[in-house]
């Protein structure tokens, strides 16, 4: 089985979506051949936040989405597509496994200020979620919101709760933790 696998969010930042998805692209790679998975990868950081930057920027990845992403997983005859950062193109030529962390711009649109997302998160996010073959998200509370917000099925979605970076976090000895909490 060929899998390839969206990584554009590493362009992005390497926070919360980016470290999940890299930390999953290295899980794979260690479970399964390195010709199995195939990246792909295409994005373009906003850089200056005038208008225009923004609009093209949404233009250029929304095309590479959209039409060079299908015809590539068409050329490398890939089996299935995983999306791990909540994006996609709207007709992929294989099924797709999309990952959704969170709906909290639906939830409270307020706490946001980017019209491109908010308009993504309501009009093609529920699309993607739809045609998905499955759906993973991190918790119970995700899962309820993606059912509440999006027409798709609960059996559809999987909750797969993140793991943690033992490169970053070790567990302490509980003496060590009573002396740390002791020195405070």
């Amino acid at each position: 089985m060929r899998i390839g696998i969206e990584t554009s969010v590493f362009l992005f930042s390497l926070t919360g979506t980016g470290i999940y998805t890299k930390n999953l692209v290295q899980a794979m790679r260690e479970k399964f051949q390195a010709d199995k998975i195939i990246h792909y990868q295409f994005g373009s950081p906003v850089g200056s936040k005038t208008r225009r930057n923004q609009i093209e920027s949404v233009l250029r990845d929304t095309l590479w989405m959209e039409a060079v992403l299908p015809i590539n997983l068409l050329r490398d005859k890939v089996d299935a597509l995983f999306l791990p950062a909540q994006r996609g193109p709207l007709f992929a030529p294989c099924p797709s496994i999309l990952t959704i962390h969170d709906l909290t711009i639906l939830k409270h649109p307020e706490w946001y200020d980017h019209p491109w997302l908010s308009f993504y998160t309501k009009h093609k996010l529920p699309i993607l979620a739809r045609r998905a073959a499955r759906i993973v998200t991190d918790s119970d509370h995700s899962k309820q919101d993606i059912v509440r917000y999006f027409p798709v099925p609960p059996e559809k979605i999987e909750i797969i709760h993140c793991g943690i970076d033992k490169t970053l976090f070790q567990p302490l000895a509980r003496k060590t933790v009573w002396q740390r909490l002791a020195d405070k």
